[in-house]
């Protein structure tokens, strides 16, 4: 499953474009920096089902039966359900109402759904990245000389808090007793 988050969506063969709001519709053109267009937000709802939401309208994509996707409130319909599904090194999204794929390539082109499954990169978007659940050996935030990116402990499967004595010792500070 993927991480519920702030996305950016790119064809697989062409990152330089991303789905951008274009109205009440998306379409395929290069990202504008300053701007939200851009970015969605994945939110899990149920059976491996995502909404996509996006995050300057708060609307979300909804496939339409003529094979058009929109803008719509949010609802419980399964018009607005996404299914995320490995393909190589990206994602296709699949409608749970229409079987559909999420598809678009071209720059300036609607994103559509169709028959056939398109490959999208999916970027987390760097406002929504943190270091949340990570050790790595900083004192105020600043990587120590002689560590590396290398040494960064990662304890989201199993909660633990582990601690580098030997630094904290020559910072002066105390080490918790378990």
């Amino acid at each position: 499953p993927l991480v519920e988050g702030v996305y950016q969506f790119s064809p697989h063969e062409n990152g330089a474009l991303a789905a951008l709001l274009s109205g009440s519709s998306i379409v395929l053109n290069a990202p504008d920096s300053n701007a939200t267009t851009h970015q969605f937000r994945l939110v899990f709802y149920a059976s491996g089902y995502y909404t996509i939401e996006s995050v300057s309208t708060g609307l979300r994509l909804t496939a339409q039966g003529d094979g058009s996707v929109v803008l719509a409130e949010p609802t419980a319909d399964s018009s607005q359900m996404w299914k995320p599904e490995n393909v190589n090194s990206g994602f296709s999204l699949c409608n749970r109402e229409t079987g559909l794929y999420l598809t678009g390539s071209a720059a300036g082109s609607a994103v559509r759904t169709g028959e056939t499954s398109a490959q999208w990169q999916l970027t987390k978007s760097g406002a929504d990245w943190s270091l949340d659940g990570a050790n790595y050996p900083t004192y105020a935030n600043i990587l120590l000389e002689g560590k590396s990116a290398s040494d960064i402990e990662i304890g989201y499967l199993t909660p633990s808090v582990s601690y580098n004595t030997e630094l904290c010792g020559q910072l002066g500070i105390e080490v918790p007793q378990n």
